[in-house]
């Protein structure tokens, strides 16, 4: 049987993961004027996650630090 801790780092495992394979933000190949962020949220192992999908082109993950959100991005993903 699996601990607490065990179930948080797996889940937290997973929400890196789902989050490589979806945020998508260039900034070498948008442009500030077609650059539409959304916001999305997945529910991973009744946990329930937030993240943004943003412009085309190669996956780029952009993880915010310990005190911080993922809003802290948003200025830099044009």
């Amino acid at each position: 049987m699996k601990s607490t801790l065990d179930r948080l780092l797996t889940l937290a495992t997973l929400g890196v993961l789902f989050l490589l394979s979806t945020v998508v933000a260039s900034a070498a190949q948008a442009k500030p004027s077609d650059t539409v962020i959304a916001s999305r949220t997945a529910k991973v192992d009744g946990v329930k996650l937030h993240y943004f999908t943003a412009g085309h082109g190669a996956p780029v993950i952009l993880l915010h630090g310990y005190a911080e959100t993922s809003r802290m991005w948003k200025p830099i993903i044009p």
